[in-house]
């Protein structure tokens, strides 16, 4: 077959045109075709690549002298070479190379750095937000991981102690407060209802009408100021005022006030340093509270401290074993931790030693015995009480008896007194105890959850058993439990919303008794043991906490409806000054009989009458209160 590219002859390719010729019937054909269009016969290509990379190949040298040869006719035998200038990627290269090497570079913006720096604090924002919250359960993990059975024991008996001394400092900074000038009202509200009513009616006689009895109130308001103490309570039935009594401590002058200011205007006085230990309790009520509150430690460093010599405490344990386990509690299964360890007699004195020795090294404590020591000698020479007290004498003799401790301490033997079992949850937080002396279990807890559900027991080995279940919700736990005493059931105890966040108590407990115990107790006071299922008593305990208000009340129900439920709230307010009464409207206290002829019955009667007391009723009392009158 002639080739297309037949040099010399008419049907070829020519080199200077590239003109394509039929190899058959010589007719010019198109560029690209595979048919001639003439003749129709098949063209060949495959050797056109071929022949001119062979015929060219003598023309190589010709790259020394570039302008005498005709390669660049030749171009797409040199791909490599020749091609490079009409790429779009090279032809872009002449004008990209100035701006790189001759056009300054743009200076970077600090708004970049500004946003970097936000998004690094914000990472960092975020990793607290979740590790921060979840540091004592990551610490936990890491020491139950890193450490040994005796840390990772120290470690969740430190938290959970930590919450009763979190409670007991609470309570501190309370006492020490109410030492400062505050006030507040505490409300006692007692309210009947209405088969209550009815079961009274019958009680006192058929037709007595016991619909007065609409809610009796006792409001309490007090105040510190000054040095000066004040309250006053307001006894209320209804909307009615029935007694206002007010009580005024004069601190200055040693002066108690009492009066009933809607019966009288006139007040009772005492002389404190006249009574008993007069001269102590004029002290008490003369003494600078703030001063001691600054004599004091603050209710965060009591509590820190505490924390800290817990911690040493525990340092003393002795051997521990650990273990995961599976505990199962009326059905409910959870994988816990047991940590059993032996508790020894050299055990408790090595932590009582270790917290004896570290009193002596506590600087803090040398301070705190020198700040009440000079709290009582200056407070002492300001109210001429004669106290026979020298400058570091109150930390020589609390440093002599801690040494006499120590010694004490030396003759410990170790003998085991018991074993103790912690049962930790994946929180690691105790859920649970059990105490063994002498290999017999004395006393056992444990709560096992599976998710929101959970079980509880508790067993007094021949004596005490409570079982439950129920659901926690934000910490909050509904459950409903059963208390055995000696084999027998006695009563079920429920749980609705209740909680003890931050020390403070929310939600209701509910004790309702067995109708067993409650046959048992009404045939030994001789009543039909019937009635006891009709009455179907129970007795409901509800808690409220919120911020500086607070309130507990106590509930008799009856087959769930309310019988009597007392209230007591509490709350930080603003409250009535009580000034200190003139002297012209104050009688001693051997002048009581002449203060009380000042009282108006009178008035008594008629807020008892417009609180809707019955008149026989208001008769009885008028005498009663005139005789003692």
């Amino acid at each position: 077959m002639m080739s297309l590219y037949e040099e010399g002859g008419a049907r070829g390719l020519s080199p200077r045109d590239n003109t394509m010729f039929c190899p058959h019937c010589g007719k010019e054909i198109a560029d690209g075709s595979v048919f001639c269009g003439a003749c129709g016969s098949s063209i060949t290509l495959q050797e056109a690549p071929v022949q001119p990379a062979q015929e060219a190949a003598p023309v190589q040298p010709a790259q020394e002298a570039a302008p005498v040869q005709p390669a660049q006719e030749t171009a797409p035998v040199q791909p490599a070479q020749e091609a490079v200038p009409v790429q779009p990627a090279q032809a872009a290269a002449p004008f990209a190379q100035p701006t790189f090497e001759e056009a300054p570079l743009p200076k970077k913006s600090k708004k970049g750095k500004i946003i970097a720096l936000v998004s690094v604090v914000s990472v960092l924002a975020v990793l607290a937000a979740l590790i921060v919250p979840n540091l004592s359960y990551l610490m936990g993990h890491f020491i139950k991981i890193f450490g040994s059975e005796e840390d990772y024991l120290k470690f969740v008996e430190a938290k959970s102690l930590t919450e009763y001394v979190d409670v007991g400092t609470l309570l501190y900074g309370d006492v020490t407060q109410a030492n400062q000038d505050t006030s507040g009202r505490m409300t006692m509200d007692l309210q009947i209802g209405e088969e209550a009513k009815l079961l009274a009616g019958a009680a006192l006689g058929g037709s007595f009408d016991a619909d007065w009895l609409n809610g009796i109130t006792l409001i309490t308001e007090s105040k510190a100021e000054d040095g000066n103490v004040s309250s006053s309570m307001k006894l209320n039935m209804g909307d009615v005022t029935l007694l206002d009594l007010v009580y005024l401590l004069d601190a200055e002058n040693s002066d108690m006030y009492i009066g009933l200011r809607n019966l009288t205007n006139k007040y009772l006085v005492m002389d404190m340093d006249q009574t008993g230990n007069g001269m102590l309790q004029n002290a008490l009520m003369n003494i600078d509270r703030n001063a001691l509150i600054e004599a004091l430690p603050s209710e965060d460093e009591l509590n820190d401290k505490l924390v800290e010599y817990l911690e040493v405490a525990l340092d003393g344990l002795g051997d521990v074993k650990m273990s995961d386990e599976d505990v199962t509690v009326d059905g409910h299964t959870e994988n816990l931790t047991v940590l059993r360890y032996d508790i020894t007699e050299q055990d408790v004195a090595n932590m009582a030693t270790n917290v004896l020795k570290a009193l002596k090294e506590d600087k803090d404590i040398q301070q705190y015995c020198d700040d009440l020591e000079s709290f009582v000698i200056t407070e002492s020479q300001r109210l001429g009480m004669d106290i026979d007290f020298e400058k570091g004498e109150a930390y020589r003799e609390f440093m002599d008896a801690v040494d006499d401790a120590i010694d004490d301490l030396d003759g410990a033997r170790d003998r085991e007194l018991f074993t103790l079992i912690d049962y930790v949850n994946g929180s690691h937080e105790i859920v649970g105890r059990a105490i063994r002396v002498e290999g017999e279990e004395i006393l056992h807890y444990v709560t096992a959850s599976e998710g929101s559900d959970y079980a509880f027991e508790m067993i007094v080995p021949g004596a005490l058993e409570i079982t439950g279940t129920g659901e926690e919700d934000g910490g909050a736990l509904t459950g409903t439990y059963e208390v055995i005493v000696d084999g027998v059931s006695v009563a079920t105890i429920g749980l609705e919303e209740f909680s003890s966040e931050d020390q403070q108590l929310n939600g209701s407990i509910v004790l309702t008794p067995s109708d067993k115990l409650m046959r048992q107790l009404m045939r030994s006071s001789g009543m039909d043991s019937s009635v006891s299922s009709m009455l179907n008593p129970s007795l409901k305990l509800s808690f409220v906490n919120d911020g500086d208000a607070s309130s507990v009340s106590i509930g008799l129900m009856s087959n769930q409806a309310s019988l009597v439920t007392l209230t007591f709230s509490y709350e930080e307010a603003a409250v009535e000054s009580i000034g200190i009464p003139d002297k012209g409207d104050t009688y001693a206290v051997e002048d009581a009989e002449d203060w009380a002829s000042t009282i108006d019955l009178g008035k008594l009667v008629d807020a008892l009458q417009q609180a809707g007391l019955p008149d026989e009723l208001i008769s009885v009392l008028r005498n009663a209160l005139g005789s003692a009158l």
